[in-house]
């Protein structure tokens, strides 16, 4: 799906969304992360992208798209009340589980009755319409699930915005590792060198 000029471009471009929105300045006390965990997070989104066919996006595409005439539709999936909290100006709502939700099938009782023709409804008809998902941050798996579902749904410019909404309001890095639940395992590839 990428190819290695994408690749090149790809991986600067997402050093800068953890770098510049997440980790630039630790809070106090804590550490940065080290580059082993920035490594894996880079790789982990980047598999995700793949398995799920959507691209990723860095805060600066994602403003450019926002003052385009592109009319991009923005959604927030993590709990109403963190929306409700914060969320990128315009965007608008649709919950999505923390653990991955299955993309063969809906599953109404995983998403809490919501069903299916809820999500589409939510999206729209135009499948040409640049759709950008978001959760809480690199690690949460919830914008991963409803970008992967937009592609199945026919959806053809559609972007997750890995950095989540901590990017957006430039946060630093809380320290916490993830949850086992909202952990997807790193491929790792043998060199031959």
């Amino acid at each position: 799906m990428y190819n290695k000029k994408q690749a090149q471009l790809f991986l600067p471009a997402l050093l800068t969304v953890f770098l510049g929105g997440c980790w630039l300045k630790p809070a106090p006390n804590e550490l940065p992360p080290t580059e082993r965990e920035i490594n894996d997070l880079i790789v982990r989104s980047y598999q995700l992208a793949e398995s799920g066919g959507y691209r990723l996006i860095t805060t600066g595409s994602l403003k450019g798209l926002m003052d385009s005439d592109r009319n991009p539709l923005i959604m927030d999936t993590l709990p109403l009340s963190r929306y409700q909290k914060h969320h990128i100006p315009g965007a608008r709502h649709f919950w999505f589980p923390r653990t991955p939700a299955p993309t063969e099938q809906w599953n109404i009782e995983i998403m809490e009755g919501q069903t299916q023709e809820d999500f589409q409804s939510m999206l729209g008809q135009d499948l040409e319409r640049p759709l950008v998902f978001y959760c809480g941050r690199t690690i949460c798996d919830r914008s991963h699930s409803a970008a992967a579902w937009a592609i199945k749904l026919g959806y053809k410019e559609v972007y997750r915005y890995a950095g989540g909404i901590n990017a957006w309001l430039d946060k630093p890095w809380d320290g916490k590792q993830p949850t086992q639940a909202c952990k997807a395992p790193v491929t790792t590839v043998q060199s031959k060198y």
